[in-house]
């Protein structure tokens, strides 16, 4: 009697397996994909209409100004603060607006997108659906936060240390001057007697043998 030689088990049901896992994985990227460049055109949009309002508004309020009566120097000043302060934040909506139209474009030609620029990990799909422009994933993003915190503090610790040291040097100079006019002041009201008695007395004249 001959027995039958094991047959090896057919693969062919993991195989199976593993297609539908990875037709499950692309189908879940590509839909991301889709969902995350409709959120970076409405993201541009949004830009785009914010940087308008901010252009018009800006010509608006210069042609106010043009019209109106005679501006002292501190309506001129406010004026120039109010001036950078508004083109600040048009830069910053336009760099925003740059990185946004960069990052359809590599959707758009199926490139990679969302790793972090710092690390070089990847940035979480529900953080890139929220903030389409992020290029730093959660943990780099706290980090430059402190880092431009601390930065922030140490430039406002040296702009209130220099006046206060220049005082300092101020008072110190004014305090010598006080003490020179004090002691020129008590040599002054010295009687003159006094002056006297501290001149070294003259020597007598040597006689002369005659």
């Amino acid at each position: 009697m001959t027995r039958n030689p094991r047959k090896k088990p057919s693969s062919g049901k993991s195989g199976t397996k593993a297609g539908k896992t990875r037709k499950t994985t692309a189908k879940k990227e590509e839909d991301f994909r889709t969902a995350f460049l409709k959120s970076l055109q409405e993201k541009r949009e949004e830009l785009k209409e914010t940087i308008e309002r901010l252009v018009s508004s800006r010509k608006e309020y210069n042609g106010q100004l043009t019209a109106g009566d005679f501006i002292d120097e501190v309506d001129d000043a406010q004026r120039e603060i109010s001036a950078y302060s508004h083109y600040s934040l048009i830069e910053r909506k336009n760099k925003e607006l740059r990185k946004v139209e960069l990052l359809i474009k590599r959707i758009q030609n199926e490139e990679e997108f969302g790793i972090c620029e710092e690390c070089g990990a990847r940035i979480p799909k529900e953080r890139l659906l929220i903030v389409p422009e992020a290029t730093l994933c959660v943990s780099c993003q706290r980090e430059l936060e402190k880092f431009d915190s601390s930065r922030l503090r140490a430039s406002k610790q040296v702009a209130t240390f220099a006046p206060q040291k220049a005082m300092q040097w101020e008072g110190a100079d004014t305090q010598e001057d006080d003490d020179n006019l004090r002691i020129k002041y008590q040599i002054d009201s010295l009687p003159d007697a006094e002056l006297e008695e501290t001149e070294p007395d003259e020597l007598p004249d040597e006689k002369t043998d005659s």
